[in-house]
């Protein structure tokens, strides 16, 4: 029953795919669906009716509803299709992408969830959301649980409400990767690349290293990263329907995006300049439209979350976690700054020494500058440095990707002529993406993960460019290297490895979640048996650290009779305001 339950989502969402346009209607659906989620999870709240039963109902509902819609609008096939004829190679990267993508599955659906950020919020929100039948904000020492954007961990919600578990969690992340290769190889098609470009566009989002890692875990780096490059595909389509009903699917990728991710934001800023830039050309009427239709399109999605951000802090964005992560210095110089400073970064390899020799190489252009490569305004902690790279989803660079970027730049400047004007400027907004994020974001070690959606949606500018100039053969080359490199980068995950004694295949699950830290199972271990040979079903978590592991002790201590309630006590920060009912007898507990 449980996995019927949990296939119901991608039953909605393979009901309004259409054979002849497949993959416009798999980005179209995907969007479709998402704000069904977003919109049942808000109304159920509402009701407090946040639980596996009513969530079971909707999703029901929907797919009856969509089937009765596919039957009522059934009409005449496509038998003007034709398929497109592809090459030994095409085929051989098609075969790899397959593979690439089944096996960084396999990890997600066998792994458990382990990442630092999934087991200090990410998952543990997701708790407190079903305890408490609804999303509303509760008391929390970490307060990223509340003021974070939750589209991620919405989906999550369902997943663990119609599974029973954790075990479809990692599958938002997998699945968007999956879109995110659909989409870009969409937008290469719209930009009128070839069918080899398409693979090829396909292929380097794909091998992303970071992206790779990512796709095994429930973070959020890749969801945001798929509705952005949902989003460049319908401003591209854009310019050739400026009309306001076409302004919808627009708007409503750029909601969803910045309901997944602050750097949302960020990232689709040079984006959304250009689609202002289509909808005001010819009729100022038609570009209020759309503003109007984007605006509305926010407030529809995120309305309630900022309204619940805005009662506790004042302020529907309120970062309210700590982390002083915003640059506060802009100017030229320290745009080069911070750009130089996290191409170094997305440059670094497992050669220390080459390490050593690019971080010098980054000193010695801020001494040109004459400014402090450290300097706070723009660098957290204790400064810049590389160290060797690691195969780990929060510090993963990727080098071979920045170097294609780097002399795709080089080759688009050249020849430029030799390019469609639409090609030229998806590829400019592409890298302004990479220095808006740079400029905005102050350089720290886990900084690589938010260039993900860069990367990716530079992928079919990447493509494009060295289809020309006689550079088609090296491309074809790096993306076949590149995929047979994936399967390394999967196999060594260092959270979720396939091969080693401490492969997810072979390690047992609950084992799994501790997969950074082992020695602190025994800790977790003792603290959960300690609480079970208690009287009290309440359990007050005192620790005001606002990193603590809290999700495994959700693991430890409640199966599926939910049998021990768990909430923040004495809590400190704004979210202290908030009272607990029915919790004044409380077993205390320090993690």
């Amino acid at each position: 029953m449980s996995i019927f339950a949990v296939m119901l989502p991608f039953l909605c969402l393979a009901a309004l795919l259409r054979v002849e346009n497949l993959r416009e209607s798999f980005i179209t659906s995907a969007t479709v669906t998402a704000v069904y989620v977003v919109l049942s999870t808000e109304l159920l709240s509402r009701f407090n009716a946040v639980a596996k039963t009513p969530v079971l109902v909707c999703w029901s509902a929907y797919l009856l509803l969509l089937v009765a819609w596919r039957y009522c609008s059934k009409g005449a096939p496509d038998t003007n299709r034709c398929a497109a004829t592809t090459t030994l190679y095409q085929k051989t990267l098609l075969a790899l992408l397959i593979c690439v993508v089944g096996t960084a599955g396999i990890v997600a659906i066998v792994a458990a969830p382990n990442n630092f950020d999934s087991l200090t919020y990410h998952l543990p929100r997701v708790m407190h959301w079903i305890q408490n039948r609804s999303v509303q904000h509760y008391p929390t020492h970490i307060d990223r649980q509340l003021v974070l954007a939750p589209f991620s961990e919405f989906v999550i919600l369902h997943l663990h409400l119609l599974s029973g578990g954790d075990r479809f969690d990692n599958c938002v992340q997998w699945f968007s990767m999956i879109g995110s290769a659909i989409g870009v190889s969409l937008i290469v098609s719209v930009l009128r690349g070839s069918l080899n470009s398409q693979i090829v566009a396909a292929a380097i989002a794909v091998s992303l290293p970071m992206g790779l890692l990512q796709s095994t875990s429930t973070q959020n780096d890749y969801v945001v990263t798929f509705w952005l490059v949902t989003l460049c595909y319908y401003v591209i389509k854009g310019k050739q329907s400026p009309a306001a009903r076409d302004a919808l699917p627009v708007g409503a990728s750029l909601a969803l995006a910045i309901f997944t991710k602050g750097t949302a934001y960020l990232v689709a800023l040079p984006f959304m300049l250009v689609y202002a830039g289509y909808s005001f050309r010819n009729r100022v009427q038609t570009g209020a439209a759309n503003l109007l239709v984007l605006t509305a399109a926010i407030a529809l999605i995120n309305g309630s979350h900022y309204a619940r951000n805005l009662e506790i802090y004042g302020n529907p964005l309120s970062p309210g976690t700590g982390n002083d992560i915003v640059c506060s210095n802009f100017g030229i110089t320290s745009a080069v700054s911070s750009v130089a400073k996290n191409v170094a970064t997305q440059l670094g390899s497992g050669i220390q020494g080459a390490n050593l020799r690019l971080q010098a190489l980054t000193r010695d252009i801020h001494t040109i500058l004459a400014t402090d490569v450290n300097d706070p305004a723009l660098t957290t902690g204790n400064g810049f440095f590389l160290l060797p790279a690691r195969n780990h989803e929060d510090f993963a660079p990727n080098p071979l990707h920045m170097t294609l970027m780097l002399f795709g730049a080089a080759a688009l400047f050249r020849g430029r002529k030799n390019y469609s004007r639409e090609t030229v400027v998806f590829a400019i907004t592409a890298m302004l993406s990479f220095v808006v994020l740079s400029m905005a974001i102050k350089w720290n070690p886990f900084i690589s993960r938010y260039f993900l959606p860069v990367f990716v949606v530079s992928a079919p500018f990447l493509a494009l460019i060295y289809e020309k100039n006689r550079l088609r053969p090296f491309i074809d080359t790096c993306a076949l290297l590149l995929l047979i490199w994936s399967f390394s980068i999967l196999a060594n995950n260092e959270m979720r490895p396939l091969v080693g004694r401490h492969s997810v295949l072979a390690t047992e699950r609950e084992d799994q979640y501790f997969m950074s830290r082992p020695q602190a199972k025994q800790y977790f271990t003792a603290t959960t048996n300690m609480i079970k040979m208690q009287p009290l079903a309440n359990v007050g978590i005192l620790d005001r650290d606002s990193n603590m592991w809290e999700y495994i002790l959700w693991v430890q201590l409640n199966d599926a009779r939910g049998k021990f309630r768990i909430e923040h006590v004495e809590v400190q920060n704004a979210s202290g305001r908030l009272k607990l009912q029915r919790f004044s007898n409380y077993l205390p507990v320090m993690i």
